[in-house]
């Protein structure tokens, strides 16, 4: 069985597009995961380590971000 995400990249016209897209909004939901841990965690070792980790998350999403509008430029 298919995923959601899966059927929309195999039913597209632009699979690469649908398939960057996708993964882009994956980024923002473990952005807001990760920035949630490191503001709000109630244990501290939790909060440290998502603090920790924040600037790769952030990096890894800017250049998601940034593969998803080239990828919208060339299509």
């Amino acid at each position: 069985m298919k995923s959601w995400g899966e059927l929309r990249v195999s039913i597209s016209s632009a699979p690469d597009v649908e398939y960057v897209s996708q993964l882009d909004d994956f980024e923002d939901r473990i952005v807001a995961t990760f920035k949630h841990a490191a503001d709000k965690a109630e244990d501290a070792d939790v909060r440290a380590i998502a603090a920790r980790h924040m600037p790769q998350v952030l990096r890894d999403h800017s250049e998601m971000r940034a593969l998803k509008l080239e990828f919208k430029r060339a299509s």
